[in-house]
């Protein structure tokens, strides 16, 4: 189903650049999120954990695409946004 809900998080998803990003994105959505060893963070939900690298600047496409994946895992990014992101990249 394709609602307004879901294109927004579609929207959002797309936009975030860095690890802080995505870290405050994944607060927003209810994540468990921990501070990892050394500059990485951990985001989980529903059983699935995901590695965020916790540096300054952008972070790389594919770990980007990565982090997505792992989002969409844990039911909280759309499928629509890996696809988009694959033909971008």
């Amino acid at each position: 189903m394709w609602n307004a809900q879901m294109a927004k998080k579609k929207k959002d998803i797309n936009r975030l650049k860095t690890s802080r990003e995505f870290t405050a994105w994944a607060e927003r959505e209810d994540c468990e999120i921990r501070q990892g060893k050394g500059s990485h963070v951990f985001i989980r939900k529903k059983g699935v954990t995901t590695t965020v690298p916790n540096h300054s600047g952008d972070l790389a496409a594919g770990t980007r695409r990565a982090i997505i994946k792992a989002f969409i895992a844990m039911g909280i990014a759309v499928l629509a946004v890996l696809l988009l992101l694959s033909v971008w990249f």
